[in-house]
């Protein structure tokens, strides 16, 4: 069905967040190790192929023509330090990629944004690799 609405909307790959399950007998799937996260590309004409580059605990990294592509899954059960070391990982393959544009989707703990009392400090966690113009 998202291969369809992918078609639908003329799209070429899509980001699947708490993905039921993912094909691994499927190259037009990826996913991390933990099954949270997942990208699923439609093969058209002229259409990039969708390359798997890097994985994490809830992140997935694949090359997609002239970009790269991460889409992340970070639930709210994980602990801070869970969620940092899933950003570090993240980090750290957004950046051995440079000076390749990155275009990032997904889902992270939103809590963690919202002034809950994990909220990070100024300039910490995710928006950091950004702001650092690095990515």
């Amino acid at each position: 069905m998202l291969v369809q609405c992918l078609a639908e909307v003329g799209g070429g790959l899509a980001i699947v967040a708490d993905p039921y399950r993912v094909p691994t007998d499927n190259p037009n799937w990826v996913g991390d190790p933990s099954g949270r996260v997942a990208m699923v590309s439609r093969h058209i004409a002229g259409a990039p192929p969708m390359i798997p580059i890097s994985a994490g605990e809830g992140f997935v990294m694949v090359e997609y023509g002239p970009i790269d592509v991460l889409g992340c899954y970070l639930p709210p059960s994980l602990d801070r330090g869970e969620f940092e070391a899933a950003l570090d990982s993240m980090e750290r393959d957004i950046l051995s990629r440079s000076p390749r544009p990155v275009v990032v989707g997904g889902t992270s703990m939103p809590t963690l944004w919202l002034g809950a009392p994990l909220a990070p400090t100024p300039g910490a966690a995710w928006p950091r690799t950004l702001r650092r113009g690095s990515a």
